[in-house]
């Protein structure tokens, strides 16, 4: 049988239905719409990439870790973490598609991010009991992340501004910590996890955050996304 003629038919069954026909037509403008926007997401990042390389921004300090603690036999203790920096925040790209959302004169890109690797290394942490305690170094490894961040473009009858929104990390998980020269205080290891843990969500979490959102902005002064979508902009109204 005539390969053509199969086509043919099945095609004809598929837009039968006029309202079929709309809707597979929808489907193919918005997979066709979403690879152009994932494009020049993805360029964007290539150039956010670049600026923290520029920038010395691919480590950067994060705020030491202090905290108290109560030991064994009920007397408490000090353990502090300094000159710590994250690292490998060029490897920040694009884990899933970006979103549009038209307005009559503006353009909304959402988009989920992450880092392929994200690790902290502080070069010395000290932890004090009873006027003695360890020494050494601490290393924090982060499974999993994401990042979520929003841009805005928009019109006029003279130009178009783009401009982040907001850039936050979402998700963290897999949290694990390293230390040398810990023994014979090995029980003190769970509170550092759950200390690392909790300031990771927060101060060393903004760190990382200020300097994503440091290098999109300089990514934005040289690539001009709003180039490069007017025609879609102007026909997005499926």
């Amino acid at each position: 049988m005539n390969v053509m003629f199969l086509i043919e038919q099945v095609c004809d069954f598929l837009f039968r239905d006029r309202k079929m026909e709309s809707r597979y037509a929808t489907m193919f403008l918005i997979s066709e719409r979403t690879k152009v926007i994932n494009k020049i997401i993805d360029e964007l990042l290539k150039y956010s990439r670049e600026a923290i390389i520029d920038a010395n921004l691919d480590r950067i300090p994060v705020p030491d870790i202090s905290k108290s603690f109560v030991g064994p036999i009920e007397t408490k203790g000090h353990f502090l973490a300094t000159n710590g920096s994250t690292a490998y925040l060029s490897t920040v790209h694009r884990t899933g598609n970006a979103h549009m959302i038209s307005g009559k004169t503006t353009v909304t890109l959402i988009l989920n991010l992450g880092l392929e690797k994200l690790v902290v290394d502080f070069d010395q942490y000290e932890a004090k009991y009873m006027d003695i305690g360890p020494r050494g170094k601490m290393r924090v490894t982060v499974d999993q992340n994401s990042i979520y961040a929003v841009l805005s473009l928009k019109y006029n009858l003279v130009n178009c501004t783009q401009e982040l929104v907001t850039l936050i990390i979402d998700h963290l998980d897999g949290i694990d910590v390293r230390m040398t020269g810990l023994d014979p205080f090995n029980w003190l290891l769970d509170d550092v996890v759950t200390w690392v843990a909790s300031d990771f969500r927060g101060s060393i979490k903004s760190s990382i955050e200020v300097g994503l959102q440091q290098s999109i902005k300089q990514a934005l002064t040289k690539y001009n996304i709003c180039k490069y979508l007017p025609h879609i902009h102007h026909n997005s109204s499926i």
